[in-house]
């Protein structure tokens, strides 16, 4: 490091950059008390990096610092935003777990969560998950009325929510 950052302790820069911090939360829209705060630390572990990693502390570095602590806060809104997603898609439906993993599970595991499904409700969950298929699609492939696919449909998504746990899916 060289003299002049050695000058300039870190206090002095978080004491000075504090109101970008504060701005940024504002500028995201992040009000919430405990969001506030969590929010408020990864702004200054940001400053931080941004701090060590800046070679000389000249003109450029309060753009650099306020892209840095701005962009660390939006990376762990995104984040936040992803988990809420998946957390609310998996409750809703546990079923669609396979399209939500990076990684879709094989043929054979996806047939596994599926063994204690009678043969139309298995019908229903392979032809509606696995393939695509539409409610409509599916009735006419079985020469079956839409109630009965609806029917398959409701029961297989009762008994796999009872016998699929949250950590099952992970």
């Amino acid at each position: 490091m060289n003299h002049q950052k050695d000058e300039q302790t870190f206090e002095c820069v978080l004491e000075k950059y504090t109101p970008l911090i504060r701005n940024g939360l504002a500028k995201l829209h992040i009000h919430h008390h405990a969001d506030r705060d969590e929010f408020f630390q990864i702004g200054r572990l940001a400053l931080w990096e941004a701090w060590q990693h800046h070679k000389i502390p000249d003109h450029t570095f309060p753009a650099y610092a306020k892209q840095v602590v701005q962009g660390r806060m939006l990376d762990e809104l995104r984040r936040r935003s992803k988990y809420k997603r998946i957390v609310e898609t998996v409750k809703n439906d546990p079923l669609q777990i396979h399209v939500l993993h990076e990684r879709p599970c094989q043929r054979s595991t996806f047939e596994k969560l599926l063994s204690d499904l009678s043969p139309s409700e298995k019908c229903w969950a392979m032809s509606a998950l696995w393939e695509g298929l539409t409610t409509r699609e599916i009735a006419e492939q079985n020469d079956v009325s839409m109630d009965a696919v609806k029917k398959w449909r409701q029961r297989a998504r009762q008994k796999l929510q009872v016998s699929l746990s949250f950590d099952d899916l992970f």
